[in-house]
């Protein structure tokens, strides 16, 4: 995944210390689309959301993204093809 983590505390701490307002960015790993579609209408409004139809795809995803735009929170579906919820999340950074 390179030299950076998915899950940044110093850059959190940045976000967190700046007056600026800034989204978050969540990940929405789930393997049906209407459950997805749910949660990002939910959400959209006040993050920049990412989805994920399976495990996998959720990998793809976090592998692309740089250092500079990390992901604040995955949100998992626990029950999906190929790779669970915990699975994916119980991965090494």
């Amino acid at each position: 995944m390179g030299e950076c983590s998915v899950f940044d505390k110093n850059k959190l701490s940045e976000l967190q210390s700046t007056n600026e307002q800034k989204r978050h960015t969540l990940l929405v790993v789930d393997d049906e689309a209407e459950n997805r579609h749910i949660i990002r209408t939910m959400l959209q409004s006040t993050y920049h959301i990412l989805e994920a139809e399976d495990g996998h795809s959720a990998l793809e995803i976090i592998n692309s993204i740089s250092c500079e735009n990390t992901i604040s929170a995955v949100i998992s579906d626990q029950r999906m093809p190929r790779m669970t919820g915990v699975e994916l999340l119980d991965l090494p950074a």
